[in-house]
């Protein structure tokens, strides 16, 4: 497969370490370039790189904690001051809210509960999401090791309240991935989740006698449910075209003992009046020397999606072992055709896409993930993108 041509912007990053942590490219400053978030494992954990235009990636860490380790960020303003602030997953503490000062530095936020009651468990996994209606940001998770799926409502002054009268389906006690959007048109947010029982769409439902109660539904009928618990790492929501209706889509391993047991890629559609879903992505052709896509049952590590080439369609960026991170072209229709690789990368990576340069491209970073042993080969890499791949 052909490397892409993609320029490297990594002035100022690290070019080794034990890079974990998932990294997030998202605008912290409104400057209209995506600035970044990542972490490694065995070093000094949190980073904060904002983009400029020199080009250099500028180091921002003052007053984050340095020995957090690895784990998942999300950024919105949560004290309602116009500056986007970071809460993080941290893998060797639990959830930590900093907010951001004018001067771009950080300041963590003293919950009104003990850490130990505001996160009861570690997560793997946050996204941001909308419980209540309120303008505040509200917070869920997904356990790392145990607790399952939970739910915090934010308060607007930077702390949040553990929900305790929850109705939630069965999802397990441990995931990697929960993302948050309408998924069934019904102007509530849904969730999706990457998590021990596999993938699993939970809709939002009021009970009528029961109005303080948050109550999600299973919709998960038709998605992979994998025999081996949590061995789907990424979740995704997906709109084929830039109108069309949301599909949900997902990247993880195979069954070592029957590797086509279930979809290890795939984006599936909806029927309204059944409330099943189908595979409407197209699997490798039977007897073909040409795939039609990517491998449904290879070992992926990640999955990004994003209008790449701006053509309208979604496209994906996805890491699969052995072959590396693929980009791939979407049609609309749920087909997709290989563009190319990212130089460098085994397909151990994670990802994520935001346009770093502020010129209207989406751009994609990766992690480079390393032993303790051996960190050099680690790092943390940006691939820019620009007009002139998309023929």
């Amino acid at each position: 497969m052909p490397t892409l041509p993609l320029r490297a912007f990594d002035s100022g990053l690290p070019r080794s370490g034990t890079w974990i942590g998932y990294p997030l490219l998202t605008d912290l400053d409104g400057d209209q370039r995506a600035d970044m978030i990542v972490s490694n494992r065995e070093e000094d954990g949190l980073h904060v790189y904002y983009s400029s235009t020199e080009p250099r990636w500028e180091l921002r860490v003052q007053g984050i904690q340095r020995d957090l380790g690895y784990g998942s960020a999300v950024v919105r303003d949560v004290n309602g001051d116009g500056r986007s602030d970071l809460v993080f997953a941290a893998h060797l503490d639990g959830v930590r809210v900093y907010t951001q000062t004018e001067a771009r530095e950080w300041q963590l936020v003293t919950q009104r509960e003990p850490q130990a009651q505001f996160c009861p468990e570690l997560q793997l996994d946050l996204t941001l999401c909308d419980l209540d209606g309120d303008p505040h940001a509200d917070l869920a998770g997904i356990g790392q090791f145990q607790g399952g799926l939970q739910l915090w409502r934010g308060r607007g002054d930077g702390t949040f309240e553990l929900q305790t009268k929850v109705n939630l389906p069965d999802c397990g006690s441990m995931g990697r991935d929960v993302e948050a959007g309408d998924i069934d048109g019904d102007g509530r947010e849904d969730l999706l989740l990457a998590c021990e029982r596999g993938l699993k769409v939970l809709l939002r439902r009021t009970v009528a006698d029961q109005p303080e109660t948050v109550c999600f539904v299973d919709a998960s009928e038709g998605l992979p449910k994998p025999s081996i618990g949590n061995i789907l790492y990424s979740a995704a929501l997906v709109r084929l075209t830039h109108d069309g209706p949301v599909h949900v889509a997902c990247a993880g391993l195979a069954d070592p003992a029957r590797r086509t047991a279930h979809h290890t890629f795939g984006v599936w559609q909806r029927d309204a009046s059944t409330g099943a879903w189908s595979l409407v992505s197209a699997p490798l052709a039977a007897n073909s020397t040409a795939p039609s896509g990517p491998d449904h049952h290879a070992d992926h590590r990640a999955l990004a999606v994003a209008d790449l080439d701006r053509d309208g369609d979604a496209d994906l960026v996805l890491a699969t072992i052995g072959q590396g991170v693929v980009v791939w072209r979407g049609d609309g229709t749920g087909r997709f055709t290989a563009a190319g690789k990212l130089e460098g990368l085994t397909g151990k990576n994670r990802v994520s896409i935001g346009d770093v340069d502020g010129d209207g491209w989406l751009d994609i970073a990766a992690t480079i993930p390393a032993s303790k042993d051996d960190p050099e080969r680690g790092g943390v890499r940006v691939y820019v993108n620009t007009q002139g791949l998309w023929p």
